[in-house]
């Protein structure tokens, strides 16, 4: 009896060619970090990362804030990519900026917001922020550098820190328009600020500006105005008619010069007219009066002049 193997067909052995070329790539790039990954074609390739014990520690303590690479003479945030692959030797670890060292475009907003946000680590919020209420590089670098503002980011609003005064910058609507609020005070009678909590606008109720028109405000804001009407309103009555006396003043010089001008214009025409090849024609008529004056504001007058003057003229004139 045969056996049952030699019925059974015949198993085509022939070896099966299969390319694993691309799993090994697959394979490759898992096991591969992520800093050294082979770049794709048409892209450059990536510089290495240089990490080492030195500028791990100068990294790490919070007093280094910004690297100035003397050779370019560029300053960077510290945590700028493109300072990670120059030599740790090439770099100098500072806590402020360098004067006229050239500014990293790259980390930018990085490095004002280490200076004056106090949530500074709300990177990609305040970058959201500062796109939609359309504030160049060169707006917010005028803020927190040349200014020394300090700053919070509360969804929409922006708080503000400048001198003694707190603001608000709040986005309205889908457009760059904003609204600025200041905070509320009061002067007493030793004609100094009290602070009292809350906000008020400091534009009227309809009006959106620009994001540098609130910077702008904020920059020239002066208490000293209210402070000043303060000390002043005592005297608001001798004031009043120190200034109307300015006023007529001003008025009669005014008149006078008039008076001059046109006796004198007078003068020129009858002498043009006396002239051999002068058009012949009526003699004209002497005005007797006739004002070439424009009312305008009075002048600002500094206090200490108008003390002095109500002393001098308020026997004769005011009193």
């Amino acid at each position: 009896m045969e056996s049952g193997d030699e019925f059974m067909p015949r198993a085509n052995r022939a070896p099966c060619r299969t390319n694993y070329s691309l799993s090994l790539r697959e394979l490759q790039a898992q096991n591969t970090p992520a800093g050294n990954a082979m770049p794709l074609a048409g892209q450059p390739a990536p510089q290495p990362v240089i990490f080492d014990a030195e500028r791990s520690r100068k990294m790490s303590d919070e007093t280094n804030r910004f690297v100035y690479v003397p050779k370019w003479n560029t300053i960077h945030d510290k945590s700028c990519d493109s300072v990670k692959s120059i030599a740790t030797e090439d770099l100098q670890f500072l806590h402020d900026l360098v004067p006229g060292a050239r500014q990293c475009p790259a980390c930018e907003l990085r490095r004002c917001l280490r200076i004056g946000a106090r949530d500074g680590m709300r990177l990609k919020q305040y970058q959201r922020f500062f796109d939609a209420a359309g504030v160049p590089k060169e707006l917010y670098h005028r803020m927190y550098i040349t200014m020394g503002v300090q700053t919070r980011l509360m969804n929409d609003t922006l708080i503000l820190w400048h001198r003694q005064d707190e603001w608000k910058i709040e986005r309205a609507g889908s457009g760059t328009g904003v609204i600025l609020w200041h905070n509320n005070y009061y002067v007493n009678r030793k004609h100094e600020r009290v602070f009292c909590g809350g906000f008020h606008r400091q534009h009227s109720e309809n009006t959106l500006i620009s994001f540098k028109t609130a910077l702008h405000c904020i920059d020239r804001y002066e208490p000293a105005v209210h402070i000043i009407a303060k000390k002043i309103e005592p005297f608001r009555p001798q004031i009043e008619a120190a200034c109307r006396y300015f006023k007529s003043q001003d008025l009669a010089l005014q008149k006078r010069q008039s008076s001059v001008i046109l006796r004198i214009a007078y003068r020129v025409q009858c002498f043009c007219r006396a002239l051999p090849w002068s058009k012949k024609s009526a003699a004209p008529s002497p005005i007797a009066w006739l004002f070439l004056v424009k009312e305008s504001p009075i002048r600002a007058i500094s206090n200490g002049f108008l003390r002095l003057y109500l002393e001098k003229q308020k026997r004769r004139l005011l009193f």
